[in-house]
């Protein structure tokens, strides 16, 4: 089980960092309104994988008519 929490957070960890490299690389190359609109991208994926996945949930649980 520890080994699974510290793969899990060294997994984020790299992800913050790799986030803060490509995040910056972005920033200097084509500036912050794309940065900006990337996040806002990034955060309606999420949204629409957390609906489906909720919905999904929903169906699954529904008893039969």
């Amino acid at each position: 089980r520890t080994i699974i929490q510290s793969l899990a957070h060294a997994s984020l960890a790299l992800g913050m960092i790799g986030g803060y490299t490509l995040g910056g690389v972005v920033f200097d190359r084509y500036g912050g309104a794309m940065l900006f609109r990337l996040g806002a991208v990034a955060a309606a994926a999420a949204t629409l994988a957390y609906g489906a996945l909720a919905w999904r949930d929903r169906v699954r649980t529904e008893p039969a008519p």
